[in-house]
């Protein structure tokens, strides 16, 4: 199975940062979470990422779920640092994803594993219309 992890930028603001695995569902499953803030809000539990899982094999989707996220983390316009702003109502809901980037995400994982050959923790980012991968290690529990 691959653990996906990630953090999906809402502003020109915000940073790619990683956020906490997803949980491994089963061997043939990929799975990502994803929230629209970085992941540093994922990490220390203030948000609820998006959770996907798909076969590993055609990509088809066995599992979503869109978690309602009323709060960001965002970079600060004065300075450095971050600073905590509301989501605006009509987003709240909204899933982090369309289902061919969660696609696309899945496949780019995929190749990931067969290139190390063995299951992987894989910590992404999503800015500006195209994935980063951040780092990649073995899952040692599953």
């Amino acid at each position: 199975a691959t653990r996906l992890r990630g953090a999906r930028e809402r502003g020109p603001s915000a940073p790619a940062r990683a956020d906490r695995p997803a949980p491994t569902r089963g061997s043939g499953a990929p799975q990502s979470a994803g929230g629209s803030t970085p992941g540093e809000a994922v990490v220390s539990g203030q948000i609820t990422p998006d959770s996907y899982v798909l076969h590993k094999k055609d990509y088809s989707v066995i599992d979503l779920h869109t978690a309602k996220q009323e709060r960001k983390l965002t970079r600060s316009l004065k300075g450095s640092g971050d600073r905590r702003v509301s989501v605006p109502v009509v987003q709240q809901a909204k899933q982090k994803l369309s289902l061919a980037r969660i696609k696309e995400l899945a496949g780019i994982c995929v190749s990931v594993e067969r290139h190390y050959r063995f299951p992987c923790d894989i910590e992404w980012a999503f800015v500006r219309g195209k994935f980063y991968l951040l780092q990649s290690r073995p899952i040692t529990t599953l």
